[in-house]
C-alpha cells in the first residue's frame, strides 16, 4: 500500500527545497531538526535530485549561525519500505558527504522512529 502509484516517480525533497527558497535569511538560527516521515510502498521511485540543493543551501550564507542539523527519515509503511533503505540512499549522495565534511556544520542523518 502507498499514497503514490507504482512506478511513480515522487520528489521527497521538493517541499522542503521551496521553503528554503522562500526562507531570504536565517540570521539566528543555529540547529534545525527535520523529522521526515514518507508514505512510499514498494515499487514507488524515490527520487532525492532536490538533495543538492537543500545541501547547498544550508551551507550558504542565507544560514550563517546554522551549527547543527539533524534529519530524520521514517516511513509509514515500515514493514514494506524500511525507511533504512532511504537513509541507505541519502548516505551515499555526494551532497550529504558536502554536509558531513562543513567545518561549522554538526550533521546527523539517521533513521527516524516512525
Amino acid at each position: 500500500m502507498s499514497w503514490y502509484p507504482a512506478g511513480q516517480l515522487c520528489d521527497v525533497f521538493a517541499w522542503f527545497e521551496k521553503v528554503l527558497e522562500l526562507w531570504l535569511v536565517a540570521a539566528d538560527m543555529e540547529e534545525m531538526t527535520l523529522d521526515v516521515h514518507y508514505h512510499f510502498g514498494r515499487g514507488v521511485q524515490v527520487d532525492f535530485s532536490g538533495w543538492k540543493a537543500i545541501s547547498d543551501a544550508l551551507l550558504s550564507e542565507r544560514f550563517p549561525a546554522l551549527r547543527k542539523l539533524n534529519i530524520m527519515v521514517s516511513s509509514m509503511f515500515e514493514e514494506e519500505v524500511p525507511a533504512s533503505e532511504y537513509v541507505a540512499l541519502l548516505e551515499v549522495s555526494e551532497h550529504t558527504d558536502q554536509l558531513r565534511r562543513s567545518k561549522k556544520l554538526n550533521f546527523s542523518l539517521q533513521r527516524g522512529r516512525g
